[in-house]
């Protein structure tokens, strides 16, 4: 089973929801739009460059959003 690269932990559905749109719009430059790649869907979530800096210590996510401390959290998570 393939292992995430990254997760982050929201609150609400709504909140990891409104975060995917603000990455997609802030990025829609950077989106991917090449033939099909991911067999489970999920192109349109593609990037042609790391956008959330994963491979360095200043990931986007973490400045933009502190994970929620709760036990009932959202998920949202990258293959």
């Amino acid at each position: 089973m393939k292992q995430p690269i990254k997760s982050w932990q929201y609150a609400t559905r709504e909140e990891a929801e409104a975060i995917e749109r603000e990455v997609l719009t802030e990025f829609a430059g950077d989106v991917y739009e090449g033939g099909p790649v991911l067999r489970s869907g999920g192109d349109s979530e593609l990037f042609t460059r790391d956008v959330l800096k994963l491979d360095s210590q200043d990931d986007f996510l973490a400045r933009a959003r502190i994970p929620c401390p709760s036990s009932n959290k959202w998920n949202k998570t990258l293959l």
